[in-house]
C-alpha cells in the first residue's frame, strides 16, 4: 500500500514502514492512495505541483510563474533552439562563403537564417513558452 502525507506532500510505501518508524519519520495522519494514483502523481504534470485537498488527498495545484520567470524560461528555450539551428547553419554558410553551395543549400541557409531571426524576436514579446507562436523549424539535410 502507498500513503500520502498532506504535511510533507510525500508518498510513503508501507513496505518501508519499519524503516520510517525506526527513523521517527513515519507520519501519523496519512491517507491511502491507489498504486495507479501514486504513479500518476509521481509522473508529474507540467505547470502543476502536488498539493493536498481538504480531505488530505493528493491533488494538482497550478504553478503560476511571474512575468520575469516566464520571460526567463522563454529566453532559455529560444537560446537552445537557436544553438540547435546554428549547428545546421554553419556548414551551409561555409559552402556559400566558398562559393560551392548548391541552390538547395543556399535556400536551406536562408530558411535557417529566417528561422533564427524569428526565434530571436520571440524573446522581446514578454510572454511565456506556452504563450508564443513558435516558428516552424526548416527541414535540413
Amino acid at each position: 500500500m502507498v500513503y500520502f502525507d498532506k504535511n510533507s506532500l510525500g508518498f510513503y510505501d508501507d513496505s518501508l514502514k519499519d524503516s520510517y518508524t525506526t527513523a521517527g519519520s513515519w507520519p501519523d495522519d496519512m491517507v491511502e492512495v491507489s498504486e495507479e494514483e501514486h504513479k500518476i502523481f509521481m509522473a508529474g504534470k507540467k505547470g502543476y505541483r502536488i498539493g493536498s485537498n481538504k480531505k488530505g488527498q493528493p491533488t494538482w495545484i497550478k504553478v503560476t510563474q511571474s512575468k520575469e520567470e516566464k520571460q526567463q524560461e522563454l529566453s532559455e528555450t529560444v537560446k537552445i533552439k537557436i544553438q540547435e539551428a546554428m549547428l545546421s547553419l554553419s556548414p551551409l554558410q561555409y559552402a556559400v562563403d566558398l562559393d560551392i553551395a548548391s541552390d538547395e543549400e543556399k535556400n536551406s541557409l536562408n530558411e535557417l537564417k529566417t528561422y533564427i531571426v524569428n526565434l530571436n524576436r520571440l524573446s522581446s514579446q514578454g510572454k511565456g513558452v506556452d504563450e508564443v507562436e513558435w516558428p516552424t523549424a526548416p527541414q535540413t539535410k
